[in-house]
């Protein structure tokens, strides 16, 4: 039987109130740890995806590699559930993800050209966290402390 959009709202709403959801951030810099670390202070299991190996590696071994950010807090975030990993076909695990990436440059690697294949399963929902490095666009005010329930 095939689930239909309704079905996947309100399975996912039930999912992010009882915070069984898992969450995929996408890009582990100076936006998507912190976002990872707020969503997994809000008891939801977070998966960090990130083509850095090495940053794969200090957050696993219980590190950080962002200043303000110290090891106590990836720490805490570990025994919530919070894991790393560069293999982005993991994202097909997820119920819901964000990009926190910076915007597409021709002399790096974009995270989707790292994967080799599809996931088999339909994508997660995606909502976005973007960075501007325009100064032309205005600034966003910050949403209010759990706007990003998406309810």
């Amino acid at each position: 039987m095939t689930t239909t959009a309704p079905d996947r709202t309100s399975n996912l709403k039930l999912k992010m109130e009882t915070r069984e959801a898992r969450i995929g951030i996408v890009g582990m810099g100076y936006v998507g740890l912190p976002l990872a670390l707020l969503f997994s202070s809000e008891r939801f299991r977070v998966t960090g995806f990130d083509i850095a190996q090495d940053k794969v590696n200090i957050l696993n071994a219980g590190g950080s590699y962002i200043v303000r950010i110290l090891p106590d807090a990836i720490q805490a975030a570990q025994q919530a559930g919070f894991r790393a990993t560069s293999d982005y076909s993991r994202i097909a695990e997820m119920d819901a993800s964000s990009s926190a990436s910076p915007p597409r440059s021709t002399t790096t690697t974009s995270p989707t050209s790292a994967t080799s294949s599809a996931p088999s399963s339909p994508s997660p929902p995606i909502f976005m966290m973007a960075s501007s490095s325009s100064s032309k666009a205005p600034p966003t005010p910050a949403p209010p402390r759990r706007s990003f329930l998406l309810f």
